[in-house]
């Protein structure tokens, strides 16, 4: 049963009432006091005093220990604490006393990125909070650059990787290869065949993405590879493009840029053929760490054919998965050099002059309204 004070106020359960009654005067004393108007800013004396009195009090008579001291309830409900984590309280009728409830445990789901779980006191339910960086595969861990190594998915941690080459690209390197393809061009006193040097490296770059395939398999999905079927008619002309024998940009990659792979330097080379051929210095964005293959006889079976809309639709659209205002843009480069019957089934340049064919602007474009074009049948 439970102690109480005149006012009928549980103040504990039997065993407890002799600490009750040694503490009630002096500790209700000092709440007096305080409520009184016995403290201020300059004394808090005697509110302190009375519970030191009180505590003293309860030392002597062994009962100083206030873990021992139990809620008193009539109803559940006077003992829920709010946590349901640590279980739901409930009464004991018996004795009025508060017993606890049983704590909730959360088991790991073995979900690595799901993150350690734990309950949630407001609602009781087992919850997990996603830790940063956590990673499931190790396509999430790479940071695009080939040279510091390929990055690893372990146990939802990235794992860095170990360098692959001696000398890595950087922007000091990537400026240089720039001057250097910009230098080759411009050497070229020709602007028709200067036209064809700067459209012959865009080709060749572009060759090499339009093979991609959001569709196909990972090990044929195809892209900026560095792989090139130079024996498929869809390819004729690149071959004196991209050869050993006095091809000026094969000559520059072995001589001075062969730590990088092919794919990479045709993109970057292509890079500095628009910023070179442009009349405001067009710099494109570049990322470094594309991966070379040798093979890839899918390569030419999915290039364009010119043939219409439809043919950009199949592979722009449909296969690469752009938009029509990228295919659209990808289409002005044709603005630079042009074409032969025997190699792409065009004649000649595409603008007005050899110079204007040597210069990478919106003229392609204009030609295509000025000119009424349409689709041939």
């Amino acid at each position: 049963d439970c102690c109480t004070d005149a006012s009928g106020n549980c103040r504990g359960f039997e065993t407890q009432c002799p600490f009750a009654d040694i503490v009630r005067s002096e500790a209700f004393g000092a709440v007096e006091t305080f409520l009184g108007g016995g403290l201020n800013s300059n004394d808090n004396g005697p509110f302190y005093d009375g519970f030191s009195v009180a505590w003293e009090k309860a030392t002597e008579n062994g009962a100083a220990d206030l873990s021992e001291f139990t809620k008193c309830c009539a109803a559940n409900i006077d003992c829920d604490d709010g946590n349901t984590c640590n279980g739901i309280e409930t009464c004991d009728s018996t004795n009025g006393q508060c017993l606890p409830g049983t704590p909730i445990t959360c088991e790991d789901n073995g979900i690595v990125c799901d993150g350690a779980e734990f309950c949630s006191p407001a609602t009781g339910a087992c919850v997990s909070e996603t830790p940063d960086n956590c990673c499931v595969s190790d396509s999430e861990c790479s940071d695009g650059i080939l040279c510091n190594g390929v990055e690893t998915c372990v146990n939802g941690d990235c794992v860095a990787g170990v360098s692959q080459c001696e000398n890595c690209l950087n922007e000091e390197l990537y400026f240089a290869l720039l001057d250097d393809i910009a230098v080759l061009g411009n050497a070229v006193t020709s602007s028709e065949e200067r036209g064809h040097f700067w459209g012959g490296i865009v080709r060749l770059a572009a060759h090499d993405f339009m093979d991609f395939d959001q569709n196909a398999p990972q090990e044929t999905i195809g892209g900026s590879d560095g792989c090139v079927d130079f024996a498929a008619a869809d390819n004729a002309g690149l071959e004196r493009v991209w050869c050993d024998d006095g091809c000026p940009i094969k000559d520059l990659y072995d001589t001075s840029y062969s730590f990088m792979s092919r794919a990479d330097f045709w993109v970057a080379a292509a890079n500095a053929a628009i910023k070179a051929s442009s009349p405001t210095g067009l710099q494109l964005p570049f990322r470094w760490g594309r991966i070379d293959r040798e093979l890839c006889p899918e390569s030419s079976s999915r290039l364009p054919a010119p043939s219409g809309c439809s043919q950009i639709q199949s592979t722009f659209i449909d296969r690469m998965g752009l938009t029509w205002t990228d295919a659209a843009a990808l289409m002005g480069a044709h603005t630079l050099g042009g074409g032969s019957l025997q190699n792409s089934g065009h004649q000649e340049i595409w603008m007005d002059t050899n110079a204007e064919s040597a210069v990478f602007d919106k003229r392609f474009y204009e030609e295509i309204f000025r000119r009424s074009w349409f689709p041939r049948e």
